[in-house]
């Protein structure tokens, strides 16, 4: 990302979590805000892109522009599910979390995530802690601010390039409590950095976290004869980026391990499809290569590697 550029993927994101919201049948999510933080200019805009990059089906041709034709396109992408689903199974973990005595919040690479505005109920039970590109992170403030929506006490913005700072430094003097258990979220980031981008990010995320701590991200397995590390011009094609990870779980699970971290579980699409999908008609589904990880932190003193 350029330093004054925001995300756009952000956007996208924001814009499938309402379409799924507000015109799926039987949403597993309920992101009512994602909408209002994307312009009607925008929405058309990246509505378009996304169509020129798949393919035309013949159910989507001679759609009338405007709020249809962007719900088909949504559906229609490829990381449609992936969006959704990540979504759902974080924020589930995250509930069983708070069962459990955690009341610290991280989300790492936040984009226009809406949990803090969606959850108004936990505003005195749990703090909520952004973390993300500044450019990315003004931009969503002002859209918040003309969509006259007002952040409540518990929630921090911290503006980081977490390619030039790690989140342990993001977190420093925040209102972070390090010496709490917290759990931190990173989705939708794993697949688009080197691997040793991410195992950067694990173990800084590790060093900023009390025992006990527990953390969710996503990322994108091999698929059969294909290359731990993929070749350059395989892309991300709403961004143009390049997917440069593709680790095996058994990778994963060592970086963990190795910074401390037990794996509560490490899940598939054929597992997510069967835990949220059963049943449905509408196709929602993950990618064949999409996984999702939960572990917490050792309670053990002295397993986190520096």
């Amino acid at each position: 990302m350029k330093p004054n550029e925001f995300s756009r993927s952000a956007l996208i994101v924001s814009l499938m979590r309402a379409v799924h919201s507000q015109s799926d049948q039987e949403p597993i999510i309920n992101d009512q805000f994602g909408m209002a933080l994307v312009s009607g200019e925008e929405r058309a805009a990246l509505g378009a892109l996304l169509f020129g990059q798949i393919n035309k089906a013949a159910s989507m041709n001679g759609l009338p522009e405007g709020p249809a034709k962007l719900v088909n396109v949504m559906r229609a992408y490829p990381g449609y599910g992936n969006v959704i689903l990540r979504t759902r199974y974080s924020e589930d973990r995250l509930a069983d979390a708070m069962k459990g005595g955690i009341a610290q919040y991280v989300i790492v690479g936040a984009g226009m995530d809406s949990f803090a505005f969606r959850r108004l109920d936990l505003k005195h039970t749990l703090r909520i802690i952004e973390i993300d590109h500044p450019a990315t992170q003004a931009m969503k403030l002002e859209r918040l601010a003309a969509a006259n929506l007002h952040l409540s006490e518990n929630v921090c913005h911290i503006p980081a390039d977490l390619e030039q700072t790690t989140v342990q430094e993001s977190l420093h003097g925040s209102p972070f409590d390090p010496q709490q258990p917290a759990f931190f979220s990173w989705l939708g980031v794993s697949p688009y950095l080197t691997w040793q981008a991410n195992t950067a990010a694990i173990r800084s995320i590790a060093q900023s976290a009390a025992p006990m701590s527990e953390l969710v991200f996503n990322y994108v397995s091999p698929q059969m004869g294909q290359l731990s590390v993929p070749a350059p011009e395989q892309k991300r094609p709403r961004t143009n980026e390049p997917i440069l990870s593709r680790p095996k779980p058994g990778a994963i699970r060592m970086e963990l391990e190795g910074a401390g971290f037990e794996i509560i579980e490490d899940v598939g699409s054929a597992e997510i499809i069967e835990r949220y999908c059963a049943g449905r008609s509408d196709g929602l589904a993950p990618t064949n290569s999409f996984r999702i990880v939960h572990a917490r932190k050792a309670s053990l003193q002295g397993t986190v590697l520096t």
